[in-house]
């Protein structure tokens, strides 16, 4: 099972996730992973600066990015949320959409996927998809 601390300090308050909605991911993504996913994982929503700064330590890349995630014992998912809210205005979705697709991206990243190169993209991106879409149905009842 799948479990998640969750920082939500840095959002407005219509942007949060309510603890259902969080244990609700966790527990479509945990369920749709080829091997059973257990584990506690760290949740946050950080600053643009924030964000650029871990990007540039931990990947030489000096820039914002929407979201990252780290493998350690305890898995860690940051996503920048003003970064997110620019996202979903160019891909004409909501901020809500774009923050739980982010969510499912970076969880993935945490249990090992990739999509670096092509092969792994194959994997990684469909099953994204897929858990979004089957997320997304129930949430948006």
């Amino acid at each position: 099972m799948l479990t998640a601390e969750l920082d939500q300090s840095k959002l407005p308050p219509a942007a949060r996730l309510s603890g259902r909605a969080l244990q609700e991911l966790l527990d479509t993504v945990g369920k749709a992973l080829p091997k059973k996913a257990g584990g506690e994982l760290s949740i946050a929503f950080v600053s643009e600066q924030a964000i650029r700064r871990i990007n540039k330590t931990y990947r030489k890349k000096d820039k914002v990015t929407d979201v990252l995630a780290f493998e350690f014992p305890l898995g860690e998912v940051l996503i920048c949320y003003s970064q997110a809210k620019r996202q979903a205005a160019e891909r004409g979705h909501t901020v809500k959409q774009e923050v739980l697709d982010l969510l499912i991206h970076g969880i993935l990243h945490v249990f090992g996927y990739d999509h670096e190169k092509p092969k792994d993209a194959k994997l990684m991106l469909p099953l994204q998809a897929k858990i979004f879409r089957k997320l997304y149905a129930s949430t948006s009842r």
